[in-house]
């Protein structure tokens, strides 16, 4: 499953605006909606694997576990860009929320900042079809180079 991510003007307070002259920065970020989704899901599994309890000779499933762990795992996963123009920075937080590993750049140290168009399961990516016949499986990735020639995705 891919994790969508989605991008946001905010102005100098940190609230969102509209993207324009006046946004101070952007954020690009996993949705809130995201996170929600996947505390319900692992509520409705832990509600599940509970619901036994009561019975006698009741041993809760290792795969109904599993999958609750990888449910709270992408509740609180967390991938955040921050392109600060007043600073002139941009920051990163990747990883879990309590374990995430924080990146930050000058702009000063960018070569670029692209968008690149995949389709998955295409091995030779270097000829696309127009944008209009683009497959369903096309997707879009930010890549930031940097010019010691290091790319981040």
């Amino acid at each position: 499953m891919e994790i969508p991510l989605v991008l946001k003007a905010r102005d100098s307070t940190g609230k969102s605006c509209p993207p324009g002259p006046q946004a101070a920065s952007l954020s690009y970020a996993v949705p809130l909606w995201y996170r929600i989704m996947a505390i319900v899901i692992a509520m409705v599994l832990v509600a599940a694997n509970a619901s036994g309890l009561a019975e006698p000779g009741w041993r809760p499933s290792v795969l109904g576990i599993f999958f609750t762990v990888v449910a709270l795992v992408a509740a609180f996963y967390e991938e955040r860009w921050l392109f600060d123009s007043q600073s002139r920075t941009v920051k990163a937080r990747l990883g879990l929320m309590f374990l995430a590993k924080k990146l930050s750049y000058s702009y000063d140290e960018l070569s670029a900042i692209r968008v690149d168009t995949f389709i998955k399961g295409k091995m030779d990516q270097s000829v696309l079809p127009p944008e209009d016949k683009m497959p369903r499986s096309a997707l879009s990735r930010l890549v930031i180079d940097l010019k010691d020639g290091q790319s981040l995705l």
